[in-house]
């Protein structure tokens, strides 16, 4: 573990106390029962006060220039290190914690089942009862774990983890360095159906789905592939747990779409898109680069690049707000108008009765 100085050091720092500290835990600075020699983070000056009493062996925090500020942090009991980032630097130290201490897991499991022409890189695992069909191809140091079902002609490219219970249809391609979590389903049939009259006849969805690289899909998320063509997710992008994906979907690179996001068919979804928690997205739109969508918006029509939208219909989001605003003010409005109603009405009875 690296001590509070090697820590400036690699993060451009400044420390307050005990330059040769160190650590061997990590913590949040809000729980109750910090553990002794572990490593914490700040980022809002109203967390500074419980400082004088922490256990925790370092805490990063923001530069500080305010001169009763700094003396107050030099009584803390924890050594300090001041950086630009404190969240960046936590979860990079913590991540290249987990890195050394990721335990690679090699070797093919005698319960797996593994068709005779299936290419198998090198140094991958594959765990109890996974099932490989024939055309398929697992690249270097890839992780499969157990009961994840691998179909035809499915292409796995280097470095990736995909944990239990995952299915994986046929003809998928997905890139390197791929994390797929327990229960995600990749490649299954469209939601196509065509009205004959009196049925619904289904449309065959003979496309298939292409994963870039560094993507992370999360827990029981579904990617449907397509009619014809692809499903295809950028590059870069991460998915939350619950998110459905449908047919003929493009997303862009480096996207963030949240849980129980639902994008319907066809949509085309830029670069750096964010998608909040339970937004829902109609079909044959596309949602322009760096546009955000706010939670639980319903969006109808296509977002230029750079808009934020919200609400539903999803419109504008300074627009959303002053509705909302609005709307809660509805209930005095109807009172005001019934009042102004009845002195109308009386007003006109006066008007009458003097014949005017």
């Amino acid at each position: 573990m690296l001590n509070a100085k090697q820590i400036a050091e690699k993060f451009d720092g400044k420390v307050i106390g005990n330059e040769n500290k160190s650590f061997t835990f990590f913590s949040s600075i809000k729980e109750h029962n910090i553990p002794s020699d572990s490593l914490s983070y700040i980022t809002d000056k109203k967390y500074y006060k419980v400082l004088e009493n922490t256990l925790a062996s370092i805490v990063i925090i923001p530069f500080e220039e305010d001169e009763n500020l700094l003396n107050l942090l030099k009584n803390s009991k924890a050594t300090l290190v001041m950086v630009k980032n404190p969240v960046f630097v936590f979860v990079s130290i913590l991540r290249d914690w987990q890195e050394s201490n990721k335990i690679k897991r090699v070797g093919i499991s005698k319960t797996s089942i593994i068709a005779d022409d299936v290419i198998l890189g090198k140094d991958i695992y594959i765990g109890e009862n996974v099932v490989i069909e024939k055309g398929a191809i697992i690249g270097d140091g890839s992780e499969i774990y157990s009961n994840t079902f691998i179909g035809e002609n499915v292409k796995i490219g280097k470095n990736n983890l995909i944990y239990s219970n995952v299915s994986i249809m046929k003809d998928v391609e997905i890139k390197d360095n791929v994390i797929i979590h327990s229960g995600v389903t990749i490649g299954s049939d469209g939601f196509g159906f065509l009205f004959n009259k009196t049925f619904h006849m289904k449309v065959p969805q003979i496309g298939s789905v292409k994963i870039g690289n560094d993507v992370e899909i999360g827990a029981n998320t579904t990617i449907d592939r397509s009619t014809l063509g692809n499903t295809i997710i950028g590059d870069g992008t991460k998915i939350d747990n619950l998110v459905q994906i449908a047919h003929n979907v493009e997303i862009g690179k480096h996207c963030i779409i949240c849980s129980q996001v639902g994008i319907a068919g066809s949509t085309i979804i830029g670069d750096y898109v964010t998608l909040a928690g339970q937004a829902g997205i109609t079909g044959h739109i596309s949602i322009g680069n760096a546009a955000i969508v706010a939670a639980q918006a319903g969006v109808t029509k296509s977002v230029k690049p750079n808009e934020i939208v919200s609400g539903y219909p999803a419109m504008a989001h300074r627009d959303a707000n002053h509705i909302y605003v609005l709307n809660r003010k509805l209930p005095e409005m109807y009172e005001t108008i019934k009042y102004l109603q009845n002195e109308l009405k009386i007003l006109k009875n006066k008007l009458k009765d003097k014949n005017i």
